[in-house]
């Protein structure tokens, strides 16, 4: 099956002229998708926004209560074989999924940022790399949005076909040597993810809850932008040493003060409880940062629920990047050390609460 790569682009015959798919696209390693997508799993039943382009992948989801958003891009370079065709043959129809109001409304509308560019640039200090992450805005030139393709899936059931190998929870068979292939649109209009693992082949077809062929109209209503040029405070740490540094928190606190000091350097963060008050300093000279730069100390509040999505997904990650704008959102973005050359980036944003916004938030979870 994966041998010939549904090879429709070369072959001139009348059937394949009725149908090409815009996406094919084969990996040798399943994990690379696992490792990337898994820690966007805000909410039980997640679904997610993909920009599809000639560059990769990106993934977008926000969190149950609007303050946390996750952002994952997979780049055409990690890919073994990558087709991008954003053009549909006039006689090609797709597939309406009549469920698509149980999982949420499709018509979906504004300009879209088209794709995450990440930038490494070298910290002589500790002969490091510092990541750094901002999303381009996406043009107003129709042009350049036509090549763009934009869907809108059940993410929680893209995982669950991606991993139909799976022997018990949390144990994958055999994950480097599963071949995944994602095909779009399939001859059913949906999503075609198929899968090959030691001379095992499964196919699974999921429903797109709405697509954008335009790439210029489409809107989750109320995704984080994040100005990087108002950051007033940058750390770059091993995950490893945040990952320690947040074991020792009092997760039970409803939420987390994290604050950034100029003099002394250092990251500081307290929770509190009835029983009193935690803080937790993280110095600058400590082995596990590797770079800081702080032009103002700064303090703010975030939900802790909100910010142990980012302590579970260290455990993919090589290196984290914390930035601080000037209205308190914090970016916290993860390295993933991939088998291949290439590293992979996920970017989790998230905003700060108000005493307000944090009653409000746990009233309407007590409901």
């Amino acid at each position: 099956m994966f041998e010939s790569e549904h090879d429709l682009y070369e072959n001139d015959n009348e059937t394949n002229e009725e149908y090409q798919p815009i996406l094919l696209c084969k990996l040798v390693e399943i994990s690379i998708l696992n490792n990337n997508l898994i820690p966007l799993l805000l909410t039980k039943d997640q679904t997610a926004k993909i920009i599809i382009s000639s560059s990769g992948l990106l993934f977008t989801v926000m969190g149950g209560n609007k303050s946390i958003q996750a952002q994952s891009f997979i780049d055409s370079s990690l890919f073994q074989a990558f087709t991008f065709k954003p053009i549909l043959n006039n006689k090609q129809k797709l597939k309406e999924n009549e469920n698509e109001s149980e999982n949420g409304n499709g018509n979906l509308n504004q300009n879209l940022e088209k794709e995450k560019v990440y930038e490494m640039e070298n910290n002589n200090t500790k002969n490091t790399k510092h990541i750094l992450g901002n999303l381009k805005n996406n043009s107003n030139n129709h042009e350049e949005n036509a090549d763009l393709i934009i869907l809108r899936v059940n993410l929680s059931v893209f995982l669950e076909c991606l991993n139909v190998f799976e022997t018990k929870k949390g144990a994958f068979v055999s994950q480097i040597s599963t071949v995944v292939q994602l095909v779009f649109p399939s001859p059913n209009g949906s999503l075609e993810i198929d899968l090959e693992n030691s001379g095992l082949v499964a196919s699974s077809e999921i429903n797109v809850l709405a697509c954008d062929f335009q790439g210029s109209m489409f809107d989750l209503g109320e995704e984080l932008y994040f100005d990087s040029s108002t950051v007033k405070n940058t750390l770059v740490m091993d995950s490893l040493g945040l990952r320690l540094l947040l074991s020792e928190l009092d997760w039970d606190s409803e939420k987390i003060i994290i604050a950034f000091v100029k003099q002394p350097s250092m990251l500081v963060f307290q929770t509190f409880s009835p029983i009193g008050k935690f803080q937790l300093e993280c110095p600058t000279s400590s082995e596990a940062v590797n770079s800081f730069l702080s032009h103002i100390t700064q303090k703010f509040d975030y939900l802790s629920r909100s910010l142990s999505y980012v302590a579970k997904s260290l455990q993919y990650s090589t290196k984290v990047s914390l930035r601080m704008n000037e209205l308190g959102t914090l970016s916290l973005q993860l390295m993933i050390e991939n088998s291949t050359i290439n590293y992979s980036f996920i970017e989790f944003l998230i905003l700060p609460v108000t005493e307000e916004e944090f009653e409000e938030n746990f009233e309407i979870e007590e409901d």
